[in-house]
């Protein structure tokens, strides 16, 4: 994750954030704040921690940017009292809550991980450290009741889906699909005799070594899945 984490906050790493903290106290709490920031800065754009100082701004919008348009190069965003609204990266998956919120408030956070994207993204996941659980359930209750009540029934037939069902019919197919790549696999079916089947030995042909290949590429899938 080296180089993958942002944080993003209203704070502003300036002499005026510092001011007073210079008073023989050691490592106060603002003077650590400040120096972490300041060196996330200067670490991102490969500048002096002096010059970091004026690039904050800048900062949140490219760590922003970066996360919704190359997730793989940003990870994480640790983000303090910002985003809650306005902001949308589809690829984001998981949501840390570690802040107590209720109402509409709540209900946009963790709104932020449940857009779709691709054919990978089936639902985001919601890790809560405040037990919201509870405010969770009469939110969405309260937002979303009546909200189908207009239409008729077959336009909304299999629009909601029971995510468990959806999902132990996801890892049957997962399943089964690994047990019938292995299916050809020669017994007793040891160690040795997958490796014969999937990976390529000595006299093995490129079409051979490509067939191979794609096997591999669908049981690694298959067993993620």
């Amino acid at each position: 994750m080296k180089g993958k984490v942002a944080i993003v906050t209203s704070y502003l790493p300036t002499a005026d954030s510092i001011k007073g903290e210079e008073t023989g106290e050691g490592m106060t709490e603002k003077l650590f704040k400040y120096r972490i920031y300041r060196r996330m800065i200067a670490d991102y754009y490969d500048i002096s921690e002096q010059e970091a100082g004026s690039k904050a701004e800048d900062f949140e919008k490219s760590v922003k940017k970066r996360f919704i348009e190359e997730p793989g190069q940003m990870r994480l965003l640790i983000v303090v009292d910002k985003l809650l609204t306005g902001f949308d990266a589809p690829s984001a998956t998981y949501l840390y809550i570690d802040k107590k919120m209720a109402d509409h408030n709540l209900f946009q956070a963790i709104c932020r991980v449940n857009r779709l994207d691709g054919a990978e993204k089936d639902y985001g996941y919601i890790i809560d450290y405040q037990d919201l659980f509870q405010s969770l359930n009469s939110t969405i209750s309260d937002y979303t009741q009546g909200a189908f009540s207009e239409y008729e029934d077959e336009d909304i037939d299999g629009l909601l889906k029971n995510r468990l069902t959806a999902a132990k019919q996801n890892l049957d197919d997962a399943l089964e699909m690994a047990r019938g790549l292995c299916e050809p696999v020669k017994h007793p079916r040891n160690t040795q005799d997958y490796g014969a089947y999937f990976c390529p030995s000595e006299g093995t042909t490129e079409a051979e070594k490509i067939e191979q290949e794609q096997l591999r590429l669908t049981l690694y899938k298959s067993v993620s899945n």
